[in-house]
């Protein structure tokens, strides 16, 4: 407080009184609308949450997963994603992300060979694109895509699509998912397209929340909107024909790019997982 009277005194000698009124009123006109368009969108988020509530999270038979019981509609959910997911989660910005980063040099690490002019990279959940520009940088052709209604600022770049069922058979050399892949709506039908649009010597990566990790006395996951589906690394073992990798790390939230989610740990809050069919 004693900071903001120094800066208002300095300007006041500066500018004047009636200038420091305006700012004044600006400041607080500002918060105001700002606040109110909080309670706007976290009432209006509430309204399609409620497709989430009064559910159960059930194992599978396999016991490989979790589901959310019973499971949305894909009219439901993708009313959710159009309408709101995006609103509420104002954090997702245009432009690459520390994680981006990290998840590119894993890449080139397990599939440089792949990472090549004209070959197919496919981001699925790809937001505002994220991983997908240094895929374009390096001469890949690709493919982003994201259910919401978000504006496609880079349609010089990619090729944004709605569904994974508007993919081209046999088309893919990397299939890749940051946290997208918990929130299907079929887990069977997607994998079942996954093995229609990749290439019999395509790569998948996905990284996911593992439903293994654990808090306390809890031993299994709790219903985290808008998420569907809660994997084991087990799930991942036995899609995949081939792993190369499968392992939980602690999700870290420094900025120090060698650390960055690369800690494993048994308990780990993240499955990374990278293999082919």
């Amino acid at each position: 407080m004693k900071k903001k009277f120094q800066i208002a005194k300095l300007f006041f000698k500066e500018k004047g009184f009636l200038p420091l009124i305006l700012k004044i009123l600006n400041f607080f006109l500002k918060r105001l609308i700002n606040k109110t368009l909080l309670i706007y969108l976290q009432k209006s988020d509430y309204k399609f949450q409620k497709i989430f509530l009064n559910r159960k999270i059930t194992l599978s038979d396999d016991q490989n997963y979790y589901y959310l019981d019973p499971m949305p509609s894909s009219k439901e959910l993708d009313n959710y994603y159009s309408n709101s997911y995006w609103d509420v989660f104002p954090t997702k910005i245009k432009g690459l992300s520390y994680r981006d980063i990290v998840h590119f040099n894993i890449l080139k690490e397990y599939m440089i060979n792949k990472i090549i002019k004209n070959n197919t990279f496919l981001n699925f959940g790809a937001g505002h694109g994220g991983l997908s520009h240094l895929m374009w940088s390096n001469n890949m052709n690709v493919i982003n895509i994201e259910p919401s209604g978000l504006p496609n600022f880079y349609n010089n770049r990619w090729k944004t699509l709605h569904n994974i069922d508007q993919v081209e058979t046999n088309s893919i050399d990397i299939l890749y998912g940051s946290h997208s892949l918990e929130h299907v709506q079929n887990i069977e039908n997607f994998k079942k397209e996954v093995k229609r649009i990749l290439k019999s010597d395509g790569y998948l990566f996905w990284e996911v929340p593992n439903a293994e990790h654990t808090e306390g006395d809890k031993e299994y996951p709790d219903i985290v909107i808008p998420h569907t589906y809660y994997f084991k690394k087990r799930f991942f073992k036995l899609w995949f024909s081939k792993t190369l990798l499968c392992e939980t790390y602690n999700k870290l939230h420094n900025y120090n790019l060698e650390n960055y989610c690369n800690e494993i740990n048994d308990n780990g809050k993240i499955i990374r997982a990278i293999g082919q069919l």
